[in-house]
């Protein structure tokens, strides 16, 4: 199979190894937060197994939002590695306004300017890579 001929309709796509190790990496992050907020919804019942400082409606509100926002993550790395275009357009948007936010929050220091950079070239990366994805 040529490289022209990859981009053909019927043709299917190569999967990059940054588009492998971004999946990958998304999807581990998805699955931790989505342990982590089945663990903050366990123990809701019983406040003195792990005192948290935040009230009962806060703990449920963070529990419930980080569930699904692990749900949502582990879906977009599903999406990513099977080159949906779904999923590369919802990173590009969650990129981007990340991006936005660490230029907001810019103060100087080296993880600031580590931050920018990173989220920067993942950004750029993704926009790159669109054409194998589907």
């Amino acid at each position: 199979m040529t490289a022209a001929s990859m981009n053909q309709p019927g043709q299917p796509h190569k999967r990059l190894l940054g588009v492998i190790v971004l999946s990958v990496l998304i999807g581990i992050y998805g699955f931790f937060v989505t342990i982590g907020a089945i663990i903050i919804l366990a123990v809701l019942p019983f406040p003195n197994v792990i005192p948290l400082p935040l009230s009962f409606g806060s703990q449920l509100f963070i529990g419930i939002i980080s569930l699904v926002l692990g749900i949502i993550l582990i879906l977009i790395a599903i999406g990513l590695w099977n080159l949906r275009m779904w999923a590369l357009l919802v990173t590009i948007v969650v990129l981007l306004i990340a991006f936005i936010l660490q230029l907001v929050h810019f103060n100087g220091s080296a993880l600031s300017y580590a931050s920018v950079i990173i989220v920067g070239l993942l950004l750029l990366y993704t926009v790159l890579i669109r054409k194998h994805f589907h």
